[in-house]
Protein backbone atom coordinates (compact mmCIF):
# COMPACT_ATOMS: atom_id res chain seq x y z
CA UNK A 1 0.00 0.00 0.00
CA UNK A 2 2.94 2.40 0.75
CA UNK A 3 4.60 1.55 -2.32
CA UNK A 4 1.17 2.15 -4.21
CA UNK A 5 0.85 5.95 -2.95
CA UNK A 6 4.87 6.76 -3.12
CA UNK A 7 4.57 5.51 -6.83
CA UNK A 8 1.29 7.59 -7.57
CA UNK A 9 2.69 11.08 -5.96
CA UNK A 10 5.22 11.43 -8.56
CA UNK A 11 2.76 10.65 -11.18
CA UNK A 12 0.09 13.18 -9.45
CA UNK A 13 2.30 16.05 -9.33
CA UNK A 14 3.17 15.72 -12.88
CA UNK A 15 -0.15 16.89 -13.49
CA UNK A 16 0.23 19.90 -11.88
CA UNK A 17 0.78 22.66 -14.09
CA UNK A 18 4.42 24.01 -13.83
CA UNK A 19 3.23 27.57 -14.11
CA UNK A 20 1.21 27.20 -11.29
CA UNK A 21 4.67 26.14 -9.25
CA UNK A 22 6.62 29.16 -10.33
CA UNK A 23 3.98 31.82 -10.15
CA UNK A 24 5.44 34.34 -7.55
CA UNK A 25 2.61 36.55 -5.54
CA UNK A 26 0.68 39.36 -6.11
CA UNK A 27 2.42 42.39 -5.56
CA UNK A 28 6.05 40.52 -5.88
CA UNK A 29 8.32 41.67 -8.72
CA UNK A 30 9.00 39.47 -10.98
CA UNK A 31 13.06 38.12 -11.39
CA UNK A 32 13.77 40.23 -14.00
CA UNK A 33 12.17 43.16 -12.11
CA UNK A 34 13.91 42.27 -8.91
CA UNK A 35 17.50 41.60 -10.94
CA UNK A 36 17.10 45.55 -11.70
CA UNK A 37 16.03 46.96 -8.27
CA UNK A 38 18.76 45.46 -6.98
CA UNK A 39 21.37 46.18 -9.24
CA UNK A 40 20.55 49.86 -8.71
CA UNK A 41 20.42 49.56 -4.92
CA UNK A 42 24.40 47.90 -5.34
CA UNK A 43 25.25 51.10 -7.52
CA UNK A 44 23.64 53.29 -4.92
CA UNK A 45 25.40 50.95 -2.19
CA UNK A 46 28.38 51.20 -4.04
CA UNK A 47 28.15 55.07 -4.49
CA UNK A 48 27.57 55.62 -0.92
CA UNK A 49 30.59 53.90 0.41
CA UNK A 50 32.96 55.51 -2.05
CA UNK A 51 32.27 58.82 -0.72
CA UNK A 52 30.29 59.63 -4.24
CA UNK A 53 27.45 60.98 -2.54
CA UNK A 54 27.46 63.30 -0.40
CA UNK A 55 28.57 63.23 3.93
CA UNK A 56 24.97 64.79 4.30
CA UNK A 57 23.17 61.82 3.14
CA UNK A 58 25.28 59.53 5.22
CA UNK A 59 23.11 57.14 7.76
CA UNK A 60 20.00 57.95 6.06
CA UNK A 61 20.13 54.49 3.97
CA UNK A 62 16.46 53.40 3.57
CA UNK A 63 15.58 57.48 2.55
CA UNK A 64 17.55 56.92 -0.38
CA UNK A 65 16.82 53.01 -0.71
CA UNK A 66 13.12 54.61 -1.31
CA UNK A 67 14.31 57.52 -3.15
CA UNK A 68 15.74 55.00 -5.41
CA UNK A 69 12.86 52.71 -5.48
CA UNK A 70 10.82 56.03 -5.88
CA UNK A 71 12.21 56.42 -9.54
CA UNK A 72 11.59 53.17 -10.43
CA UNK A 73 8.11 53.05 -9.74
CA UNK A 74 7.83 51.23 -7.29
CA UNK A 75 8.00 51.46 -2.90
CA UNK A 76 9.89 49.41 0.64
CA UNK A 77 6.83 47.78 0.89
CA UNK A 78 6.85 46.04 -2.50
CA UNK A 79 10.82 45.65 -2.07
CA UNK A 80 11.02 44.23 1.20
CA UNK A 81 8.12 41.78 0.21
CA UNK A 82 9.73 40.78 -2.96
CA UNK A 83 12.71 40.44 -1.42
CA UNK A 84 11.51 38.19 1.11
CA UNK A 85 9.93 36.21 -1.55
CA UNK A 86 13.58 35.62 -3.20
CA UNK A 87 15.16 35.03 0.04
CA UNK A 88 13.31 32.34 0.70
CA UNK A 89 13.96 29.94 -1.58
CA UNK A 90 17.82 30.00 -2.52
CA UNK A 91 17.80 28.90 -6.00
CA UNK A 92 15.08 31.94 -6.87
CA UNK A 93 17.23 34.35 -5.60
CA UNK A 94 20.60 32.79 -7.37
CA UNK A 95 18.44 33.24 -9.91
CA UNK A 96 17.71 37.16 -9.90
CA UNK A 97 21.66 37.53 -8.82
CA UNK A 98 22.60 35.96 -11.69
CA UNK A 99 20.81 38.33 -13.59
CA UNK A 100 22.55 41.00 -11.75
CA UNK A 101 25.13 39.91 -12.00
CA UNK A 102 24.84 40.55 -15.64
CA UNK A 103 22.94 44.11 -15.85
CA UNK A 104 25.83 45.48 -13.62
CA UNK A 105 28.58 43.94 -15.93
CA UNK A 106 26.41 45.82 -18.77
CA UNK A 107 26.22 48.95 -17.40
CA UNK A 108 29.98 48.40 -16.49
CA UNK A 109 30.86 47.92 -20.45
CA UNK A 110 28.72 50.55 -21.11
CA UNK A 111 30.29 53.41 -18.94
CA UNK A 112 34.10 51.63 -20.08
CA UNK A 113 32.76 52.40 -24.11
CA UNK A 114 31.50 55.75 -22.84
CA UNK A 115 34.68 56.98 -21.77
CA UNK A 116 36.62 55.85 -24.23
CA UNK A 117 34.61 58.43 -26.67
CA UNK A 118 35.71 61.95 -27.35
Amino acid sequence: MVLCIACTLPALESCVDSDSRNKIDPGVYDKETMAHVLAEMHLVEAAYRSGAIEPEVQGKGRQVQQKVLERLGSDTLQFDESFAYYSANSKKLEEVYDLVNIELTKKKLDALENQKKP
